[in-house]
């Protein structure tokens, strides 16, 4: 168990930085995620392990990707940050609008 308390903790301290790189106080993101804001502590000291889907609401709160709260940005290539930033764009829109999408920058870039 002693493994997961320190991931955990890595976790919260990610969650945390992401959370004030964007200027947002705890409440302010438990109002985004519709999570409380004493278990956005919990979790940012690390005393609580969230459940993949409260993990989701947190991303989505800070409009990040899932790997994104494990993995800091600066651990990727140039390129794989563009083409997540690109994806993060593009990964709410209906199958309609990627297909506009898609003509359009077939046409830029023919």
């Amino acid at each position: 168990m002693n493994e997961f308390n320190e991931l955990y903790k890595l976790l919260g301290n990610r969650i945390k930085c992401l959370r004030t790189e964007q200027n947002l106080t705890q409440e302010k993101l438990s109002e985004k995620s519709n999570l409380h804001n004493s278990y956005i502590g919990l979790i940012e000291r690390g005393a609580k392990g969230p459940s993949l889907e409260t993990l989701q609401k947190i991303a989505d709160a800070l409009n990040v990707s899932l790997v994104d709260l494990f993995v800091e940005e600066s651990k990727w290539k140039s390129k794989d940050r563009k083409h997540r930033e690109l994806f993060n764009v593009i990964k709410n829109r209906t199958s309609k609008q990627i297909d506009i999408l898609i003509k359009i920058a077939k046409i830029i870039f023919t």
